[in-house]
């Protein structure tokens, strides 16, 4: 995970707690890759995750946003509201 996200190593001593709220969106996606996994729910990533979660897309892993704000680019976009899907792009 250092290898990926070099500025975690550098917070090592840090409690998770204590960290900025995009270095714990960061921490977070980092558990989460450990697991190796084929898909990964990001749930309204800042600014600033949205380039960390470009790139595990890139390196294969599946990825479901979910977002109340303008949707990120991607292969597919599904507007769901109160459980219909309302636009497929």
């Amino acid at each position: 995970v250092f290898g990926l996200y070099p500025e975690l190593y550098e917070r090592r001593t840090v409690r998770a707690g204590s960290l900025a709220a995009d270095e714990q969106g960061l921490l977070a996606l980092g558990r989460a890759v450990m697991a190796h996994p084929r898909l990964v729910l990001v749930d309204d990533p800042s600014a600033g995750m949205e380039e960390r979660v470009r790139e595990l897309n890139e390196r294969g892993t599946a990825i479901l946003v979910a977002t109340r704000g303008e949707a990120p680019a991607g292969d597919r976009c599904y507007l769901i509201a109160a459980g219909t899907t309302r636009l497929a792009a």
